[in-house]
């Protein structure tokens, strides 16, 4: 009887995941900021099975296989849906899953997810209750999937485009913290405010950074430590002030961008 139910469940996981594709999150060299639902639980994708894992501090969310989640999944999740090469099949796309359960509201951990292929992704979680994010797929910056992905299209550009000239981000929702208390950074080159940042919630994310200069020279400067598909377009414009523009992917969170800045 234990048999047949979990082939039903298997069949039932097979029906109800199958076109829409997980929210992408490219991961690299050093630990990756990721922002997860504070109350409930999301999925998550690796480039192969998951097969240990540790992260410090303990307590602010744990993992557990899809296979060992039985009736526990949550009906969010179960209903999830993404792109299935037809030639896979469920269990091997369930053995690289993990639903990661939250316990602690507006907490970071940092932890190491150690892969079948060797790999180990680390990923700085933070719970947040004001995100929805039920499903998430890794993928490795250096990786042939990574580097398919055009590093812009004509979206883009006139995106970047609109926001260089003032121009209205439709169905770009503004995600600025406060425009009173803006976002600050200060390096030996300049003082940086961010006064803006939008994202259409799928692949996109534009910034807009104040900037006072230290160095006259500051505007040949170029973003620090930019990975494959991170940083589309950025450019300096100089008006009454000086503002440096950026179109990214939208996983980049506020303090990656920050540690970009020259």
């Amino acid at each position: 009887m234990r048999t047949k139910n979990s082939f039903i469940t298997l069949i039932f996981m097979c029906l109800t995941i199958k076109v829409m594709a997980f929210e992408q999150v490219h991961y690299g060299d050093g630990a990756k900021d990721v922002v997860v639902n504070s109350q409930e639980p999301s999925l998550l994708m690796f480039p192969s099975p998951p097969i240990a894992r540790v992260c410090h501090p303990s307590g602010v969310v744990d993992f557990f296989p899809i296979e060992e989640s039985g009736n526990e999944m949550n009906p969010t999740l179960s209903s999830v849906e993404w792109n299935l090469n037809q030639s896979k099949t469920i269990s091997d796309s369930t053995e690289r899953m993990l639903k990661l359960r939250p316990y602690q509201d507006s907490q970071v951990t940092l932890c190491d997810i150690k892969l079948a292929n060797s790999e180990t992704v680390t990923l700085r979680f933070k719970t947040s209750s004001l995100i929805k994010r039920p499903s998430i797929e890794f993928v490795n910056v250096f990786s042939n999937q990574a580097k398919n992905i055009k590093k812009y299209d004509n979206d883009s550009l006139e995106i970047f485009q609109k926001l260089l000239s003032g121009g209205e981000l439709f169905n770009f929702y503004d995600m600025t913290t406060s425009k009173d208390d803006p976002i600050l950074k200060t390096t030996v080159l300049a003082k940086y405010a961010v006064t803006y940042i939008g994202t259409d919630r799928e692949k996109y994310k534009v910034w807009k950074v104040r900037v006072s200069p230290k160095a006259k020279a500051i505007t040949e400067s170029k973003l620090k430590n930019v990975k494959l598909n991170q940083i589309h377009f950025s450019a300096w414009k100089k008006g009454k002030e000086l503002y440096l523009f950026i179109l990214s992917s939208n996983d980049i969170s506020t303090e990656e961008l920050m540690e970009k800045l020259p």
